[in-house]
């Protein structure tokens, strides 16, 4: 192979990774790249290897992608601004009354998602009911859509002078009350340079998370007690949860709702779990609502949800690496590690077990690996094997939950689940 087929291999893998990565300025350089290599050939009077126009052909189409991207996301936000911008007109005047109206809390949403936490949806419907308890009220649904997904949430609101939007989002637990004693210029933590910056419902929102932060934490411990007692007593069997009600989206298909899941022994804040390794059976946001060193505990509890999974082992094993020193290259297996358990759906605010089922896992029989440039042969190894578990977690958890619930809930485990 000569120097200009060489060259022309590297700007088409080059683009091939531009077209991939959605990565226009990579597209730019194949693209030029091909045309040097083409100019090249020209000079020595060669053929132009086919590769190079392949090159320039994929550099214009990632060059065609990004732009296509850019135009997209402008596009978004313009209408993202447009539908915040309506809500806010619409919300003028209406804010102040003592009863807080369906429309209004609508708005007060829309306004919220859009122009506060900058999130992008096509539509916003309201399907949920207004509960209101005098200084604060809850909108039980609210339906955010963007594409094809669709995004069940909840959201919780304040009254002071006016109503404002607590916060908005799966699986919320809103607040019986506002907490007595709130100052409107927001919590004391906040440095005073910073107050300008920062609207007045923000100030409040951070002033109620500030001051709710002792009493969240007090009621999760106090659940999170319950519920070990209850799965203490409870006694292990195959039982298909019941309905939750969720209904239909406006496409036709079975709304699902996601939950938290918990390594069981986890549950016990007192005691340090099995193994750090371990840390996957548990939701990354339910790690956050467990650790007591996390600022934003509080906060984090909020959004716990109603219910968990919980992942109760009668016997566990972490895959184990095995090496055999060779005189040229050392040989490398491994033992496989298990987990034989129970999958139990529980509700957290009653303590009460709703269904469940035998749960295992294993590591795969044959786990394949690459050498990492930056990483010795043995952590290659390892790292595969943890990899290959945590999958193997996965696919069982998903499989799991679907036949406890009939497709009605999900975990979240996967992107795509």
């Amino acid at each position: 192979m000569n120097d200009l087929e060489k060259s022309a291999g590297r700007a088409l893998w080059l683009s091939i990774a531009a077209v991939l990565t959605c990565c226009g300025p990579l597209g730019v350089i194949a693209v030029v790249w091909g045309f040097v290599i083409k100019r090249d050939a020209d000079a020595v009077s060669a053929p132009t290897p086919l590769r190079a126009f392949f090159a320039i052909g994929l550099g214009t189409l990632s060059v065609i992608q990004l732009s296509y991207a850019v135009y997209t996301s402008q596009k978004n936000e313009k209408a993202r601004m447009e539908m915040a911008g309506a809500a806010t007109k619409r919300l003028a005047g209406q804010r102040e009354a003592l009863a807080l109206k369906h429309d209004v809390a609508c708005d007060l949403t829309i306004e919220y998602l859009l122009a506060s936490k900058k999130r992008s949806f096509d539509a916003i419907t309201c399907p949920g009911q207004v509960e209101a308890k005098e200084s604060v009220a809850t909108l039980t649904e609210v339906v955010a859509k963007n594409g094809s997904s669709e995004q069940a949430l909840r959201a919780c609101f304040g009254r002071t002078s006016r109503w404002f939007v607590i916060d908005a989002d799966a699986n919320l637990r809103c607040p019986e009350a506002l907490p007595a004693g709130l100052s409107a210029a927001g919590p004391t933590s906040l440095p005073s340079g910073l107050s300008a910056l920062v609207s007045e419902d923000d100030r409040w929102r951070l002033a109620v998370a500030e001051a709710t932060t002792k009493e969240n934490v007090e009621r999760f411990t106090s659940e999170l007690a319950r519920l070990r007692s209850a799965l203490a007593a409870h006694k292990h069997a195959e039982r298909a949860c019941p309905s939750f009600g969720l209904g239909m989206t406006d496409a036709g298909a079975k709304r699902r709702l996601e939950i938290g899941y918990v390594d069981f022994d986890d549950l016990n804040a007192s005691t340090k779990k099995t193994a750090d390794e371990w840390e996957f059976l548990t939701k990354a946001s339910l790690r956050a609502a467990l650790n007591p060193q996390n600022s934003f505990r509080g906060a984090d509890i909020n959004r716990v949800g109603r219910y968990l999974a919980v992942f109760d082992a009668e016997t566990r094993a972490w895959p184990e690496m095995t090496k055999e020193d060779g005189v040229i290259k050392d040989k490398f297996a491994y033992v496989s590690g298990a987990f034989d358990g129970w999958m139990t759906l529980v509700d957290l605010e009653q303590a009460k077990v709703l269904c469940e089922t035998r749960f295992r896992f294993e590591s795969s029989e044959n786990i394949r690996y690459r050498k990492g440039k930056f990483s010795s042969e043995e952590g290659s190894v390892e790292k595969a094997l943890k990899s290959d578990f945590e999958d193997r977690f996965e696919d069982a958890a998903i499989a799991a939950v679907n036949k406890l619930a009939n497709g009605e809930i999900k975990l979240g485990v996967k992107l795509l689940e």
